[in-house]
């Protein structure tokens, strides 16, 4: 028996038209941001970036740093502050100014998404940003609220 997935819109859980369009939202999708089956997409990363390699944040485009999820850009950020740190002392003055952009535009990414960015990055922030997470979506699991209906 083969299972189908539905396509569906990732704010409202409406069903997504084959152009993955959400009438409802009137917004349109690409196949990498949409949800299947009304279920919501989890925010904890696959991924987490290696926090001593600066090449996570140097070849990442705006692009990039928009479609990743708020929490990998959290440690991201803390690669930059520290790769920016890093060149500042080696007299690296342009990787300085392109770690500088590369900061603002995480910083700035955060900020719309959360109202806020951190103004120092450590650990403690980065385990308790993902714990919020992981909560939360036990939260909405136990609520049965994963699911969109």
């Amino acid at each position: 028996m083969k299972t189908t997935t539905n396509y569906t819109c990732k704010y409202c859980g409406s069903e997504l038209s084959e152009r993955l369009t959400c009438n409802f939202c009137e917004i349109g999708f690409s196949l990498d941001s949409v949800c299947s089956n009304k279920e919501r997409t989890s925010q904890v990363p696959y991924e987490i970036p290696i926090l001593g390699d600066e090449n996570e944040v140097l070849n990442r485009s705006t692009i990039d740093f928009l479609s990743e999820k708020t929490l990998t850009l959290y440690y991201l950020l803390k690669i930059a502050r520290k790769a920016k740190d890093t060149a500042f002392r080696a007299h690296e003055d342009e990787k300085v100014s392109i770690l500088i952009k590369k900061i603002y535009v995480i910083e700035n990414i955060l900020f719309e998404r959360e109202g806020v960015f951190p103004k120092a990055m450590n650990d403690s922030v980065l385990k308790r940003k993902r714990n919020e997470i992981i909560e939360f979506e036990a939260y909405l699991q136990n609520k049965n609220k994963f699911i969109m209906k």
